[in-house]
């Protein structure tokens, strides 16, 4: 969540969410997984494609 906080500082352009969340003001890189904190799934962050800022999300099944 400090990346996405951090994403309001004018000074910075784009930032890479590390399981952190699936939104941000800025272009963003969103990198998950399913056994990550908060139960994370790869259809939320696809859904979050629609409505966010220029964004690419990975998102690794655990076993593929």
């Amino acid at each position: 969540m400090a990346t996405i906080t951090a994403a309001r500082d004018m000074r910075i352009n784009t930032v890479i969410i590390f399981n952190g969340g699936s939104s941000a003001v800025k272009p963003y890189l969103a990198i998950s997984g399913d056994k990550d904190i908060g139960n994370p799934t790869a259809t939320r962050l696809s859904n979050a494609l629609a409505t966010d800022p220029p964004s690419a999300h990975l998102f690794r099944v655990d076993g593929v």
